[in-house]
């Protein structure tokens, strides 16, 4: 999650994990190796915009090479698709 508010949401929906900010697709180099190694041994699951969905199953495919639990939520992607008219 990118935004300061969708992590404060984030906390109050879901708390009892952890929400880290990625900066986007490539802030702060989060899907490199030794970068990502912290998250070894939690569930990861990554929530992306809607328009950034497929390069974030890209990212999870490189993060589970790595060794980590990764899934990407369809929970934005699904929702907007129905709230919007997006396929």
């Amino acid at each position: 999650m990118k935004a300061k508010p969708q992590q404060v949401t984030h906390r109050y929906f879901f708390p009892d994990s952890i929400c880290l900010g990625t900066g986007g697709n490539n802030g702060c180099k989060w899907s490199e190796k030794d970068k990502c190694q912290v998250l070894q041994g939690r569930l990861v699951t990554l929530f992306p915009d809607i328009d950034a969905h497929e390069v974030w199953e890209q990212k999870a495919e490189i993060l589970s090479g790595y060794g980590l639990d990764v899934k990407v939520s369809q929970l934005n992607k699904n929702k907007c698709s129905k709230i919007f008219g997006i396929e």
